[in-house]
């Protein structure tokens, strides 16, 4: 769990308060800023974010940004108060608006008479913590190491964040040598003043590494020390409040260790004292922190109902947070570091038998990014003037979540910049001419009776929740919907391994393995013997063919139809979802400028699908660009795309289908069509064939939004799609693919692959040939 850090952020924050009269008057970069804040104006700003009233700050400091241009010094106040105050959305703009301000990656503030000052340290500082805040990791850790570029700015604040970034995104070695680090800094005479705050950073540290006693030992020292009883010793000065607030804050500290320590009786007293303070509501993550484990207390004193209370108010505080951010990328992050609370409270519906609680639990707890999007997309159409400036906002939004290192260039940051004005005006926009849709943050997922409605008699929904060794499996079909505890000790492994199984063609322990999966996952649901499946995977079971699972001799292709969903709530418009376009598009065999990425049996396929539907259009080798699948790609209701494709893990953005390049004036522009392009495509598509390489993979956060082509495709407008989750043999492909689309005029699209990968194995017995497509989307 991510640690309690109510107890810096109110120190430092008091500290920021009683120091801000002395905030420097002009901006390094030279520009004529229009707004300036009077002395008393600061001593409030540093009042109410002392007094942890975040909102109202944030409502002081935009009063003055709506006068105009910001000076440098109170536009970072501004965004350090959207930090405060958990509004992410906001805090992400401020943080791209204030980067355009640094020179070189410098921030030198101006006091005039000549005085300048280099405040880099401390902004890093508030990205790393607004970045950390919505799980972007890797951002937060380059901002600290920006903040430590100069050895003189090495601070306890600089090592205590990043040692907590180290272990928040699992890095638990670097964590503790940052630890380490920690603990030997001698504090510099700038940073005598916090030196006790090395404590409170060792201790957060510790209990993400699971170094309780630890833990224990630096929050003793941390609440002894001179800072903090020196605090408690001058309420005139602090304010009654705040003094009872820290003392809140600091037995929710407490309170986490002593829980992981076993002392639950100590524990408990420690959360109520804070829990009841009415300003520990305002503390974002250590409030619902506290919450969770508030409930984990509950269900250790035999008290489900009290646990279940506290779960759902934690989740109820995280999916709040959550609608503040604007792009996609960040919810998914965001969500995704906090499954242990919808674990728990999953478990604990389960065992209180409210399966279909536990079911609308299990989908609100995967991001649900795209689900969103398809929603605002196909809910409010794209003719009228509110849904053209939704269909705008959603497209602006997709380019906000491509990821930009700190290093960005100006070139690079302005961009953003005019994205997010782009987006701004969009959204006004639509706030004038709908704004009851404006207000709409988030979707709400499908509920049991709404699901067990879209399926069809021969249908059963297997939808997967998995969480560290909790693995959860429910079970829908017309009639009913039930849930099942399964074990998922070691399935990350186990998953592993059948991969590398059917990928390698000389192996044979795909049988075994694939029979360990199926009593593992499917044998205790009491499924029908054959039939349609609709599975929705989760976490590392994206990336397993399960038609290849092993039923005593048979394979699951061997008994049912499958088909996948990213989720259940993409039944609602997946089912109802209309496509216009006519005919077969068919790319293949692109010429990409190197004769050993040819794929002659993809050339030959492609004409053989072409042969099957005489009115296809055909392009082969260098006119197979993804310009035309751009300008007329909306007219087709079959697209086949028979080439190469590559996932890109670190941006899965930017995976993509080789194409054929194309000469752009004197230049010759790269053929590759990426997923970031996919969100401005517009498709009428009933299927999309992804007869290509590694096409169905993506990235998988915990929150569980896979982020690749298959994605993509879905938001384009596809209603069906093949991919394959691994290269795949080109002549197998050949095969399978020319059975594909002799049977799929005559049957649904899922029998038509069942048949035609039955028939691939009949000849190639090994899953390695037949096993790698998979339909998502549509039956």
């Amino acid at each position: 769990m991510k640690p309690t850090s109510a107890l810096a952020t109110l120190m430092l924050s008091l500290l920021a308060g009683w120091a801000s009269a002395q905030s420097p008057q002009n901006p390094a970069n030279g520009k004529s800023q229009t707004v300036e804040l009077s002395h008393s104006d600061l001593m409030k700003m540093g009042e109410l974010k002392g007094m942890g009233l975040h909102a109202e700050n944030v409502a002081h400091l935009e009063s003055f940004a709506a006068k105009g241009e910001l000076k440098t010094d109170i536009l970072f106040h501004l965004c350090t108060a959207y930090s405060d105050a958990r509004q992410f959305g906001k805090m992400t703009d401020c943080f791209d608006k204030l980067r355009t301000r640094a020179v070189n990656g410098v921030f030198m503030f101006d006091y005039g008479s000549g005085i300048r000052q280099d405040f880099s340290a401390t902004i890093y500082q508030v990205f790393a913590e607004g970045y950390r805040q919505v799980g972007d990791y890797r951002r937060a850790i380059d901002a600290l190491l920006m903040a430590m570029k100069d050895p003189k700015d090495i601070d306890v604040h600089s090592l205590g964040k990043l040692g907590i970034v180290y272990a928040a995104s699992g890095d638990i070695a670097n964590a503790r040598n940052t630890a380490k680090r920690l603990a030997a800094h001698v504090p510099t005479a700038q940073d005598a003043a916090v030196a006790d705050m090395k404590h409170h950073w060792l201790a957060e540290i510790y209990m993400l590494t699971k170094d309780y006693a630890l833990a224990l030992e630096e929050t003793e020292k941390f609440a002894g020390s001179p800072m903090v009883q020196n605090f408690y010793a001058q309420p005139g000065k602090f304010g009654e409040d705040s003094v009872s607030y820290m003392r809140a804050a600091e037995a929710a500290s407490r309170g986490a260790v002593l829980l992981e320590l076993g002392r639950i009786d100590d524990a408990r007293a420690s959360y109520d004292a804070a829990l009841t303070h009415p300003r520990f509501s305002t503390q974002g993550d250590t409030y619902w922190t506290g919450l969770f484990n508030r409930g984990r207390i509950a269900e250790k004193d035999g008290k489900p109902a009290d646990a279940i209370r506290y779960y759902r108010q934690a989740v109820e505080v995280i999916e709040q947070e959550r609608s503040t951010i604007r792009s996609d990328a960040g919810k998914i992050g965001f969500v995704g570091d906090k499954q242990a609370i919808y674990s728990h409270l999953i478990g604990a519906l389960i065992r209180a038998r409210r399966d279909g609680e536990a079911f609308e639990l299990a989908e609100r707890a995967k991001a649900r990014a795209l689900v969103d999007m398809l929603a605002s997309k196909e809910n409010f159409g794209q003719s009228t003037t509110a849904g053209a400036s939704l269909a705008e906002m959603t497209r602006l939004n997709a380019a906000l979540s491509v990821p930009d290192r700190l290093s960005a260039t100006a070139q690079q940051l302005e961009r953003q910049q005019q994205v997010r004005r782009s987006m701004a005006a969009a959204s006004e926009r639509l706030r004038k001419a709908d704004p009851e849709l404006a207000s709409l943050v988030t979707v709400s997922g499908i509920g049991e009776a709404e699901l067990r409605g879209l399926l069809q008699p021969d249908e059963t929904l297997v939808e997967f929740y998995y969480f560290g060794r909790d693995l959860y499996a429910f079970v829908a079909t017309q009639g009913a919907l039930r849930a099942v505890r399964l074990d998922g000790t070691g399935l990350a492994e186990q998953a592993r391994r059948m991969r590398a199984a059917v990928q390698n063609p000389q192996s044979r322990d795909f049988h075994a393995l694939g029979s360990q999966l199926y009593a593992r996952l499917l044998a205790p649901l009491g499924l029908p013997k054959e039939g349609k499946l609709l599975i929705v995977p989760h976490g590392v079971l994206h990336y397993l063919p399960f038609n290849a699972l092993a039923a005593s001799k048979e394979f699951l292709v061997d008994r049912y139809s499958i088909r996948l969903l990213p989720s259940a709530s993409m039944l609602k418009f997946l089912n109802g979802r209309k496509t216009s376009g006519k005919g077969l598009l068919v790319l293949g065999n692109p010429d990409l400028g190197n004769p050993q990425l040819d794929l002659p049996g993809a050339q030959k396929e492609a004409a053989e699908i072409a042969r099957l539907h005489p009115d296809a259009k055909v392009l082969l080798r260098g006119a197979a660009t993804k310009s035309v699948v751009k300008s007329e790609g909306a007219q087709y209701a079959w697209i086949h795309f028979a080439s190469h494709g590559k996932f890109n893990p670190e941006q899965p953005l930017q995976s993509g289908l080789f194409l054929a390049p194309e000469k752009k004036g004197s230049a010759m522009e790269t053929g590759t069509l990426t997923v970031d392009e996919l969100y401005s495509l517009e498709l009428n598509a009933d299927l999309v064939t992804l007869s290509a390489c590694e096409t169905g993979l993506g990235k998988i956060d915990n929150g569980d939004d896979v982020i690749g082509l298959t994605r993509g495709f879905f938001y384009a407008g596809a209603a069906s799609i093949i991919a394959s989750l691994w290269e795949v043999d080109d002549q197998a492909t050949y095969e399978m693919m020319t059975r594909f689309y002799k049977e799929v005029g005559v049957s649904a699209k899922s029998d038509a692959l069942l048949k035609a990968q039955r028939a691939v194995k009949a000849k190639y017995p090994h899953p390695y040939y037949w096993a790698a497509f998979q339909l998502a989307g549509k039956r």
